[in-house]
């Protein structure tokens, strides 16, 4: 916990446990990317990736297989509007229409943010795993400082619920409630199966840990914080910071320390006078390159994390929440409580250096909180003002797309059944199919939504519709792209069908697929293939036998263990320091 060089992985927290099978994942995340998203089953897969560049290659056989046999099992709830526009065309998108619920905001200025993934596990007697992530991170490419928490253990077999677990349990039952559109009848089924079991799941603590709570923050309602009850000092890690949620959080605290971001502090919300030492990444702890270049991915101190010494005992919060006002009051978040003796997780232990070890403190460089803040740039803050409204327009709209088969193709067309509300007049705003290029745009008129798409390929018809929003003021410009995911009403019943011949160009393709269809969840069955029966057929069809074995190898399901899980593989989806 905490510690800089124990780094997880994405794909480390949701690989299955050994033996076990993926059964139903369910996640909220603020900001979505749709390429994370679409190399996340391949986790569930155990599909090994060497080479991610190849991965996010739209004819990969290894995340069109992946998308095939657990796209339908992955239901994400993330803020309407914010999705992010996906730098490359992916046909296989269609798999994930199903799979992403956008939720309206909880109440003005409040945000849908928390980042939750609950993972049903099924063992080989179909006994029932679940595991909990508490992340400090959105399902994107960033590349920031982020806290990672997994909580695992079985489903009991017992009617009386956990106590402790009740308010995990009310944070999934109320996410159906919380989507922009009626969920379908699978989707609520699935989320009230998890809600129900998940109030009976013994999960296991942390080693050194003695106890943990769930917290369920915001949702509209100025209530306790879950730091009330104790006066002992406290360490607040929080990007963004607003001073009426310092002061709530520092109120009474003397000796409190806040690590942020130099941006942050330069705001001048830091200053309460309980807060004594304020610090920020040192320079050397950022990264400075990407393992996907062409994806682009934020940098910097992203974690939220709380400390209190509290007596003997050090307690621990993690999760969404910032140390703002929203984070406590209107948005939705989550975080997780851990409570174990402050020598090893108090404020002290955690910033003490440690030689031939790197901590926290090695991370850190000790700054003072200006006197005054620096002026805001109120053009800026105009202008991502006006885009947020036609965004808040756009969702509250009721978007929908129809398609009908004309000549040439498939027309596809975006409406909205209300009026677009209060879109200020120095916006403009275009439309147009994220698996088509932007040439293909339609300009959006101010009163409503009435666009058609003409002669799109099965390929080029998709539900995730991109819209680019375009401010200006007092010369200066602002262009933000963001993604919906429409309804689509008339697609063609074999489109993914029609999807996979066309990605199956060839005998050798096909000859690979197979090898991945009969892999399923090992190696076992196919490497004896390669290695008995095809590796000169294979040579002769013009490939390399280990190129084409490399798409179907599995991994060892527990990182680090196994001699498989000691090959060095990149995270698609990012790190979690």
């Amino acid at each position: 916990m905490l510690e800089p060089h124990a780094r997880t992985l994405l794909f480390d927290i949701l690989r299955p446990p050994e033996d076990h099978r993926l059964d139903i994942a369910v996640a909220t995340t603020y900001t979505l990317d749709l390429l994370a998203l679409l190399t996340a089953p391949v986790a569930f897969s155990l599909f090994e990736v060497d080479d991610q560049a190849e991965l996010l290659n739209h004819d990969s056989l290894t995340l069109l297989e992946s998308l095939r046999r657990y796209a339908d099992r992955l239901t994400v709830f993330c803020q309407a509007g914010q999705i992010a526009f996906p730098k490359a065309q992916f046909p296989q998108l269609e798999y994930l229409e199903h799979s992403v619920i956008e939720c309206r905001r909880p109440g003005p200025g409040a945000s849908f943010h928390s980042k939750v993934w609950l993972l049903r596990f099924l063992g080989p007697d179909e006994g029932v795993r679940y595991r909990l992530a508490c992340l400090s991170r959105n399902l994107t490419f960033d590349r920031c400082w982020d806290t990672g928490l997994t909580l695992e253990g079985p489903l009991l077999d017992r009617q009386k619920a956990i106590a402790a677990n009740h308010p995990l349990g009310d944070f999934v039952q109320a996410l159906p409630a919380r989507a922009l559109r009626t969920v379908s009848q699978e989707i609520a089924g699935r989320v009230d199966r998890i809600q129900a079991e998940v109030r009976r799941v013994q999960f296991e603590l942390p080693e050194g840990f003695d106890e943990y709570r769930f917290h369920p923050l915001g949702a509209g309602r100025r209530a306790a914080l879950p730091f009330d009850g104790t006066d002992g000092r406290i360490l607040i890690i929080s990007p963004f910071v607003s001073q009426d949620g310092l002061r709530r959080v520092t109120k009474g605290r003397k000796g409190s320390i806040l690590v942020t971001r130099p941006e942050t502090l330069k705001e001048g919300a830091c200053r309460t006078p309980e807060t004594e030492r304020f610090f920020v990444l040192a320079s050397e702890a950022s990264p400075t390159s990407t393992d996907v270049e062409e994806v682009p991915a934020s940098k910097g101190l992203h974690a939220k994390c709380y400390i209190v010494d509290d007596g003997w005992n050090a307690r621990v919060w993690t999760g969404s929440a910032n140390a703002t006002e929203s984070g406590f009051s209107r948005n939705v978040e989550f975080l997780v409580e851990l409570v174990g003796p402050k020598s090893k997780f108090g404020i002290d232990a955690l910033l003490q250096s440690e030689d031939g070890k790197t901590s926290l403190a090695d991370l850190l460089q000790e700054m003072s909180a200006p006197d005054a803040p620096d002026q805001r740039d109120e053009i800026g803050d105009g202008l991502r003002a006006a885009i947020d409204r036609v965004r808040d327009s756009l969702s509250s709209a009721g978007l929908e797309a129809t398609i009908v088969e004309a000549e040439g193709g498939y027309d596809l067309r975006i409406i909205s059944t209300s009026p677009l509300k209060d879109l200020p007049a120095e916006t403009s705003v275009s439309c147009w199919p994220v698996t088509v290029g932007k040439g293909r745009s339609r300009p959006v008129d101010a009163g409503a939504v009435d666009v058609t798409f003409p002669a799109l390929s099965v390929e080029g018809l998709s539900g995730f519709i991109a819209f680019e929003v375009r401010a200006s003021r007092e010369g200066r410009n602002s262009i933000e792209t963001f993604v919906f995911n429409l309804p689509l009403e008339g697609a063609p019943a074999d489109r993914r069908e029609r999807l996979l011949r066309s990605v199956l160009k060839d005998r050798r393709r096909l000859f690979q697929y197979l090898l991945l269809l009969l892999s399923d969840e090992g190696i076992e069955l196919a490497e004896r293939m390669r290695i008995e029966q095809h590796g000169n057929s294979l040579r002769a069809m013009g490939g390399r036998a280990d190129t084409v074995i490399g798409s179907t190898r599995s991994i060892h399901a527990n990182a680090g263990t196994g001699p498989r899980a000691s090959r060095s593989r990149r995270n698609v989806g990012g790190r979690y320091p």
